[in-house]
């Protein structure tokens, strides 16, 4: 069963989501993360560069941390960002 939470803040226009996934066969983060990397996802590198309403503001892509669950070898967290009023058109 998928644990999905979304939230909304008034702050920056922003959404932010987690997604948990387990897999019967593990892929790593990594390879997850290059799986989910594209023209409008840009993965953060860095604990700075978390997914937030701040990181988010006036960009066109999608902010998206993928981590592996410390309790479950074949879980993975996603934490993603976005904005509702970048530079899109």
């Amino acid at each position: 069963m998928p644990a999905v939470v979304l939230l909304q803040t008034p702050v920056f226009h922003a959404y932010t989501f987690s997604i948990y996934v387990d897999w019967t066969s593990m892929s790593p983060p990594p390879i997850f993360a290059r799986a989910l990397a594209g023209e409008h996802v840009q993965i953060a590198k860095t604990q700075d560069d978390s997914p937030s309403n701040v990181n988010v503001a006036g960009r066109d892509e999608i902010l998206v941390a993928v981590r592996a669950d410390a309790m479950h070898e074949n879980g993975i967290w996603l934490w993603a960002a976005w904005t509702t009023c970048g530079s899109r058109p």
